[in-house]
């Protein structure tokens, strides 16, 4: 399933840039469809951290009847239809025309990953912070399936 996000790094060179140019009106700042998958973040999410996981694909059905909330629950992955494709789907031709471009998805993952370990990326900025991810008892039975 293709995926569209966007580095803030390469968000805030793409939009010094245009506001240096003087562009205005609305722009889709992500990503090209297919410039990552869900498939291949979440290979270089395992990669980059030296994880052990072994990654399952679980059909949407089996996935909502769980009662899994996509996008809270399982972050990034909306299952198909309208509201996937308004998230991961759109044009982004006049953002690309103007000279934004995205680094690869490993880049992303892999810098990420450094900063989490870093003293900055340790300290929540948060007070209140809550962790989001699926519930394990949804996960075992979403793995049982």
């Amino acid at each position: 399933m293709s995926l569209q996000y966007i580095d803030v790094r390469d968000l805030a060179t793409w939009t010094l840039d245009a506001v240096e140019r003087g562009l205005s009106g609305p722009y889709n700042t992500a990503s090209e469809y297919g410039h990552a998958t869900m498939g291949r973040l979440l290979t270089t999410c395992v990669e980059a951290t030296g994880n052990k996981a072994r990654l399952r694909w679980i059909d949407p059905e089996d996935i909502a009847a769980v009662g899994v909330t996509p996008d809270a629950e399982l972050p990034i992955w909306l299952p198909p239809g309208a509201y996937h494709d308004a998230i991961f789907r759109g044009d982004v031709t006049r953002a690309y025309e103007t000279g934004l471009r995205c680094r690869p998805v490993e880049e992303t993952v892999r810098d990420t990953w450094h900063w989490m370990l870093s003293p900055e990326g340790q300290r929540t900025p948060f007070p209140n912070y809550r962790p989001i991810g699926l519930d394990p008892a949804k996960e075992e039975r979403l793995l049982r399936r």
